[in-house]
């Protein structure tokens, strides 16, 4: 007698369906899944502004009123945000605030610096970090920036070599990038009946989940094929929402029209090219299209004057921060942030749940929180989202405590050449955080990470932000 004996299938199994677009399925017994419920994968993006924080703008609690952080009060029980986190790893590098800091934020390592360009980085970014580990998805990762002249993510290729990745300033090509090949288009005769695009593109995503569905069934056997069957069943009953326009597929992979043409260079157009490169990353997120993105509001020192041209005129946020009236500039990216998380609280998850709730939006700039000083301690770095419940979020977390009021910081920035007079003991450095979040985000039984960047800086973890 001849037995057939299957090849064991990968413990994470995709369907690929029209247009290259590539759906997950549910753990299965053939891939040591013990879960039948919906497996949702955590998404990363880092959010970047420059020129630090004004230290009339930054909260000192919860309650936002009055700051320029109100914005971003329908979201306090989605944020964390911190003070006291600093940029330890730069101790010993006497280079200028502006690059240096934007070298270290996403590094955590030292860099070269001349002028004011970052030449090369000892690591890839945090950011990188993270895509590497997130599993397999169409896309590692999603880069996004509005007139940025400098990079602020770096990528570590097999060789071990390390070099900057450029974020994308024009979200057209950005949206090739990532939909190319993903959505399809109606025949002339169904534009002419009025079919509703959007409603045809997610249709054709579930018909082709389906029928890749029924080829699997044929491979699996036992437990597994009642699983699959049951997980057929919901994406019918997800069709049939969808059909009456709702629905976690017709919001899960909502294909978006593509965006119009900027010119990259014009500081008018600045918010409507930000606006579309997020509207494009919360898609790609939504689809598991990818996992990580960032968005890089201008560059380090907000290079291009004015980085605003709908806010009124304001003056150059870089001078302005050097005077400290940064409170205009600090509203208007606490504005553009609570529309972003808008975006993804909106946006829903492969369980239907919402994608704020599985994300982590790492809010950073290259400087600390300051008046006129320009020093690379005491960061404004807010954390929104819980990464699936890992996170705890809906909390004020100043990391220097008591010891905040018994000292002066240092004004000269080059006295980071001598850590001892810049740093104290008690400032937490920025790394640890990193490790935080690379674990939070992590998928189900990956190792722990212990240590990134700058090893001697680490201390393991901001247990205080752990759920």
């Amino acid at each position: 007698m001849n037995f057939i004996q299957r090849k064991p299938l990968p413990r994470r199994v995709f369907l690929k369906g029209a247009g290259g677009v590539v759906l997950a399925l549910p753990f299965l017994e053939a891939s040591i899944s013990k879960a039948q419920n919906i497996e949702v994968p955590k998404r990363f993006v880092v959010w970047f502004t420059p020129c630090g924080v004004g230290s009339s703008s930054y909260p000192t609690r919860m309650d936002f009123t009055g700051t320029a952080y109100e914005p971003l009060q329908p979201f306090a029980d989605r944020l964390i945000v911190t003070r006291g986190f600093a940029m330890k790893s730069i101790a010993g590098q006497s280079t200028p605030p502006h690059p240096t800091g934007f070298g270290h934020m996403l590094t955590g390592n030292r860099c070269e610096v001349r002028g004011d360009d970052i030449l090369s980085a000892q690591n890839e970014s945090i950011d990188q970090f993270i895509a590497n580990r997130m599993g397999p998805t169409r896309i590692a990762s999603s880069l996004h920036g509005v007139v940025n002249e400098r990079n602020m993510s770096w990528a570590r290729a097999p060789s071990g070599a390390v070099s900057s990745l450029r974020a994308e300033q024009d979200p057209l090509v950005a949206f090739n990038r990532l939909f190319g090949g993903v959505s399809t288009t109606p025949e002339p005769d169904e534009e002419e009946a009025g079919v509703d695009r959007g409603r045809l593109r997610r249709a054709s995503i579930v018909d082709a989940v389906r029928e890749s569905y029924r080829a699997l069934s044929c491979k699996v056997g036992g437990e597994d094929k009642k699983r699959l069957e049951a997980h057929l069943d919901y994406v019918r009953g997800m069709e049939r929402q969808m059909e009456g326009g709702g629905g976690v597929v017709a919001a899960q992979c909502t294909v978006p029209g593509a965006p119009g043409r900027f010119d990259a260079r014009s500081i008018s157009s600045g918010q409507q090219i930000g606006r579309a490169h997020l509207e494009v990353l919360v898609r790609a997120l939504e689809c598991d299209i990818t996992r990580v993105g960032t968005m890089q509001w201008y560059s380090h020192t907000a290079v291009h004057g004015s980085p605003y041209g709908w806010d009124g005129g304001l003056r150059s946020h870089h001078v302005s921060s050097h005077e400290g009236r940064t409170a205009g500039h600090d509203r208007v990216y606490a504005e553009e942030l609570a529309r972003f998380l808008g975006l993804l609280q909106d946006a829903r998850a492969e369980d239907g749940s919402s994608l704020l709730d599985h994300t982590v939006v790492l809010c950073i700039s290259e400087l600390g929180i300051s008046g006129t000083v320009h020093h690379l301690a005491d960061l404004p770095i807010i954390i929104a989202g819980n990464a699936g419940g890992k996170l705890k979020t809906g909390q004020y977390i100043d990391l220097l405590g008591s010891n905040r009021n018994g000292f002066t910081r240092a004004a000269d920035w080059k006295a980071q050449q001598a850590p001892d007079q810049y740093f104290r003991p008690f400032d937490v450095s920025h790394n640890d955080l990193f490790i935080e979040l690379a674990n939070a985000v992590a998928p189900e039984g990956a190792e722990p990470v212990k240590t990134f960047g700058r090893a001697d800086v680490c201390t393991g973890g901001v247990p205080q932000i752990r759920a």
